[in-house]
């Protein structure tokens, strides 16, 4: 038997096979197609519209011979969802050097500025977006770089909105949690666009684990 390569991400709308050993251990096939993105953290997921009943995760979803993902959960109906491979590869890949860092953890606490009141608070001027830092845990990702009342107006390159979301290449509007756990490792350094004191700065800020 020969390990199935890990291919690109899936997109929005994007069908694919989705394989699990049935009860009497034959190997079924069914469909997935993806219909929204989310991430929680480090978890990058993919919901589907499947026509695989719900029975248990950990099904391989396939395409063109690539691995695309891995079943997480069957909700309601014909509804699931997908890990995907950016998160698949960036847990293998963290064993490549013998040295397993693990995902940064949470360590700030942030405040959603989509009321005109608060965006006057935190001085925030026309056409500028991004969410308020209102806690810092001591020891943890951000601490020593970034401030309580510090505006986050883009991670990495990635503009953030009021709602704390950004425009990921391939799946849309994601959480900016993501930015801080999901595409690098403990240890790593991050880049951010701040609004401090009515000022614009650029700092940069080591991810804990």
């Amino acid at each position: 038997l020969v390990p199935l390569p890990v291919g690109e991400p899936a997109k929005l709308d994007d069908e694919f096979d989705l394989y699990q050993l049935g009860e009497d251990n034959m190997l079924q096939r069914y469909t997935g197609r993806v219909v929204s993105a989310s991430s929680e953290g480090p978890r990058l997921q993919l919901r589907l519209n499947t026509t695989l009943p719900g029975s248990g995760d950990g099904q391989a979803a396939v395409k063109g011979g690539s691995l695309v993902g891995l079943i997480t959960g069957m909700g309601r109906g014909q509804e699931g969802t997908l890990l995907s491979v950016e998160t698949i590869r960036r847990y293998l890949g963290d064993f490549t050097d013998g040295v397993y860092n693990g995902p940064p953890g949470p360590g700030l606490w942030v405040q959603p500025l989509l009321r005109d009141d608060l965006r006057a608070y935190y001085g925030l001027a026309e056409g500028q977006h991004g969410i308020a830092i209102t806690r810092i845990m001591p020891g943890r990702t951000g601490d020593g770089a970034l401030r309580v009342n510090d505006v986050v107006l883009a991670v990495d390159g990635y503009d953030l909105d009021d709602e704390g979301k950004f425009t990921h290449e391939v799946h849309g509007r994601l959480d900016a949690s993501y930015l801080f756990q999901g595409r690098r490792y403990a240890g790593e350094k991050a880049r951010a666009r701040i609004l401090r004191d009515g000022r614009i700065e650029e700092i940069e800020f080591e991810l804990k684990p």
